[in-house]
């Protein structure tokens, strides 16, 4: 008994003597990026690697085997977009239809409504997408790729995902204008003498929800109200517009598509932009549809398109892919601009008023 209780007295003392277990670190919260002012730019960050898709996940969308895209891309671009996918994942086939914005948008919602569902994924505007969210014709899916793009980009239920934008530019016709006589910021364009010489296009009201917000709402209704005072023509459809621009039909347009400027450059073409201090950047967004019929593999095609290979492959279709660290083509495109105001569609799900007025200023029906 004694030695039984000497044996215990000795490992008591032993373990009030050891050394204390050094305690394990806990993971600190994850640190929640603040969101990017409105007026600039995404930073172009240290481009974070890709995420394969599961194995769960690429193994159901291979047994559906199919896909169909309701895209505003051009089929020359959606091509160019399609062939990189088409080499990684040939076990998936990419159906597409392709129209203006509004026709794939009418046609999303048309077969919504007839409980016909065709469409996987939806790819259009930011003003187009509203109408879809507002009807129920999306699902929800957020991507792991969104992590690498700003906060405002996408919704974070996974409603959408911008990827891709369109930079509205003020531009002109150099036959009609000199450089020195052209306009340098949006309200310059007040002025008399473009009175009868300006264009803009139908839908573009969501610039005017833009402004509202870079300029007040009291400066930027007196600056459309003084606008629509210059009788400008108004023009359906951005491609149409520069189009008319570089053909002389008007002097000069605060709305038209920056890529579009640089593609008529390449063709010689009498137009050019104007660096002002704020550009608007309209955004593209991808949804996957609520009834698709081959859900896995339109997640794996949404993965891979705000992927840095998706990205990249919008470069080469000629767009301005939206994920921080891509390289525009011609590189520095968004250079030059003091700011640059990135859109979103929850702005545009507020603003409908400002639509009815946008329409009622410039007589569009």
């Amino acid at each position: 008994m004694k030695k039984f209780l000497v044996l215990a007295w000795i490992a008591l003392i032993a373990v009030a003597c050891a050394p204390a277990p050094t305690p394990v670190p806990t993971a600190a919260p994850p640190t929640v990026a603040p969101k990017p002012a409105a007026t600039q730019p995404p930073a172009a960050t240290a481009v974070p690697p890709t995420a394969a898709p599961t194995v769960s996940l690429l193994d159901a969308a291979k047994k559906e085997g199919k896909l169909m895209i309701y895209t505003s891309l051009n089929a020359e671009e959606f091509d160019k977009v399609l062939a990189p996918f088409a080499k990684k994942y040939p076990e998936i086939k990419v159906e597409f239809f392709r129209g203006s914005s509004e026709d794939v948008t009418q046609k999303a919602l048309t077969e919504f409504r007839a409980n016909t569902h065709i469409a996987d994924i939806v790819e259009t505007t930011d003003v187009n997408i509203v109408q879809l969210l507002s009807v129920g014709v999306t699902g929800k899916y957020l991507s792991p790729e969104t992590k690498a793009y700003p906060a405002s980009a996408y919704d974070a239920e996974g409603a959408y995902a911008a990827e891709r934008l369109n930079l509205v530019v003020m531009a002109y016709n150099t036959n009609l204008v000199k450089p020195g006589d052209a306009p340098k910021k949006i309200e310059d364009l007040l002025e008399p003498k473009w009175a009868g010489k300006i264009a803009l296009e139908a839908d573009d009201w969501p610039m005017m929800a833009y402004t509202q917000k870079v300029m007040g709402e009291a400066k930027s209704k007196d600056f459309w109200t003084k606008l629509a005072a210059q009788k400008p023509r108004v023009v359906k459809g951005h491609t149409e517009l520069a189009n008319f621009l570089v053909a002389g039909e008007f002097h000069v347009t605060p709305n038209v598509y920056a890529h579009r400027v640089l593609s008529l450059q390449d063709k010689k073409a009498p137009i050019e932009m104007v660096k002002t201090d704020t550009a608007y950047a309209f955004p593209h967004v991808i949804a996957i549809t609520k009834n698709a019929k081959n859900p896995n593999a339109a997640k794996v095609f949404i993965d891979w398109y705000l992927s840095v290979e998706g990205q990249e492959s919008l470069v080469a279709a000629g767009r301005i892919p939206l994920r921080p660290g891509i390289k525009t083509k011609p590189e520095g495109l968004l250079a030059g601009f003091a700011n640059i105001f990135y859109g979103d569609p929850q702005t545009l799900l507020k603003a409908g008023d400002v639509q009815k007025e946008y329409q009622v200023l410039f007589g569009i029906k």
